[in-house]
């Protein structure tokens, strides 16, 4: 795909956004502009070839890990594990991995973008909801 500045990139790559301004959302600026507050000047420019959409972007980071870890699942069932090959599942953080991140990000003094407060939160949302969301995902 092109670039914001139109030239092509030499790889693909899927961006993964909540609100308009993240990378890879230019490819529905169009979208971002009509349906987001300040979206036309807050809209990423640059088109992902490939977007996920999500409520809170790491879910979409966390879903995307998810369906990739399915996917090779099933690709080993069909042709046998492949040395070296971490399972994907792994991948995703655990209760405390998760909660261990917010407290450092919190230790930091770094403000929620949606409360501009520092806490234990992910986009205005209390820490137990990525929690919720992460354990549904690791128990699939």
């Amino acid at each position: 795909g092109a670039g914001a500045d139109g030239a092509e990139r030499a790889v693909t790559f899927t961006g993964i956004g909540d609100g308009g301004n993240e990378h890879g959302m230019g490819k529905v600026a169009d979208r971002v502009a009509e349906c987001v507050p300040d979206g036309a000047k807050i809209a990423c420019a640059d088109a992902a070839d490939f977007l996920v959409a999500a409520s809170v972007s790491n879910w979409g980071a966390y879903a995307l890990t998810a369906a990739t870890a399915v996917l090779l699942a099933e690709q080993q069932a069909a042709t046998g594990p492949r040395a070296g090959v971490v399972p994907a599942m792994l991948l995703l953080p655990t209760a405390a991995e998760e909660a261990a991140v917010a407290a450092a990000v919190k230790e930091a003094g770094v403000r929620d973008g949606i409360t501009r407060e520092v806490g234990m939160t992910v986009d205005g949302l209390p820490l137990a909801a990525s929690l919720k969301v992460v354990g549904e995902l690791r128990a699939r």
